[in-house]
């Protein structure tokens, strides 16, 4: 997954939390355009099945911003 914000004085993140029910496994946050990273426990049985998503913007002069958290729901 990657963000990418096109707008000058702004910085944006992307925070992602993963999930295997309602237990927290892993979490990254992602900053530079086409970043990639593994996300969960590779060794947990059953995996993640729920991925939190939520992107933030920092301008220059310090004012910050998230937008609404959406969820990624394997069946």
């Amino acid at each position: 997954m990657s963000v990418s914000v096109e707008g000058p004085g702004y910085n944006a993140d992307a925070r992602f939390t993963a999930f295997a029910g309602s237990t927290k496994v892993d979490s990254e946050i992602a900053n530079k355009p086409g970043e990639t990273f593994t996300i969960g426990d590779p060794n947990r049985v059953g995996g993640i099945n729920r991925i939190r998503t939520q992107v933030c913007v920092t301008s220059t002069d310090g004012q910050f911003g998230c937008g609404a958290q959406w969820n990624d729901i394997r069946d």
